[in-house]
């Protein structure tokens, strides 16, 4: 399937009668979630947060909708925790699992400081537990250590991390990662700096050190402009969706919001011919956007990795999508 293809079936599928529920669900929930940013920070979570995420996304529709949950709590990703935002109260309630804290606890993150240690506390004696079982989590992790770091690689120079209270945020979107309508997850949002270019958006989809067949790589690239494409038309529908995507993804200005996606890849080689990057360059091909496309520019960022830290390093891209502003099919 190529990218005309893919658009007009993404379409397609959000302009039916059956997709409204869910669009408006999402977008509801960005709304709540824009309105929340207003609220007074809360107390910082605790030093090693690098490993705490939280998630838009909602496990049933009938929570998006009624907006019941802001937020589920991933600690190197399990789901630990339910952060609900209290309209009336105008503050954060933190509810811990019932498999990781007996009790049904709620602690109010907002304004209570007490509070607060408790939920430290909590996430702290997680750390250890969840280490090292989950390798696509420790590349996630580490890619949006990397492009909000203070002393980022060129790679990432234009590129900030959509944070929420300092912590890194799945965005939630309308479309599953097969393309069906439900709920799906992107791996991080980042937004590029400065000026209108702060309404414009990369979507990355992650993949472990196991997955770079060229099938993988070509589902990956799949992935990523799906949700890409439905980021862009949840939140370009009318002037108030585009002001609550703006102020939950950190934009300023007023201007519509692009999308742009990338697929990350390992490759177990170094150098600029590869078997993984020739697999990369010819599904780049198929992905490759026309003129006036909703997704202007794809791209796909490898990474070399060892098993034995655990870490993630020489990042570069195949095709930057943060960089190239014309001819979106030009690689280098």
């Amino acid at each position: 399937m190529c990218y005309r293809n893919l658009e007009n079936d993404v379409c397609d599928q959000l302009q039916a009668p059956a997709a409204q529920h869910i669009l408006n669900g999402r977008r509801a929930q960005i709304a709540r979630v824009a309105r929340a940013l207003g609220l007074p920070r809360p107390f910082r979570l605790p030093r090693p947060r690098a490993n705490t995420w939280f998630s838009t996304t909602q496990t049933q529709t009938i929570d998006t909708l009624r907006g019941r949950w802001t937020y589920s709590v991933q600690v190197r990703g399990h789901e630990v925790a339910k952060l609900k935002w209290e309209e009336e109260g105008a503050s954060f309630l933190f509810v811990p699992g019932e498999e990781f804290h007996p009790g049904h606890a709620e602690w109010r993150w907002s304004q209570n400081r007490q509070d607060a240690t408790q939920i430290n506390q909590f996430l702290n004696g997680l750390y250890d537990e969840f280490a090292g079982n989950d390798m696509e989590r420790e590349v996630q992790w580490q890619l949006a250590r990397a492009v909000r770091a203070q002393n980022r690689l060129q790679e990432f120079e234009n590129l900030l991390p959509v944070l929420w209270m300092g912590v890194p945020t799945e965005i939630g979107t309308c479309l599953t990662a097969a393309g069906q309508l439900g709920i799906g997850t992107l791996d991080l949002l980042a937004r590029r700096r400065g000026g209108r270019a702060g309404a414009r958006f990369v979507v990355f989809e992650v993949k472990g050190p196991t997955h770079n067949t060229e099938n993988e790589i070509i589902y990956s690239l799949r992935q990523a402009v799906r949700y890409a494409l439905a980021l862009s038309i949840e939140a370009n529908a009318n002037p108030t969706t585009k002001a609550n995507y703006r102020t939950a993804f950190q934009a300023g200005g007023n201007a519509a919001l692009s999308f742009r996606a990338a697929a990350v890849i390992h490759d177990p080689k170094h150098g600029d011919n590869t078997e993984v990057r020739q697999r990369a360059l010819a599904a780049l091909r198929m992905f490759a956007p026309p003129q006036g496309a909703l997704v202007d520019l794809v791209g796909l960022l490898l990474y070399s990795w060892d098993a034995q830290e655990q870490k993630a390093y020489n990042w570069r891209w195949v095709c930057d999508p943060h960089r190239l502003q014309r001819r979106p099919g030009k690689c280098r």
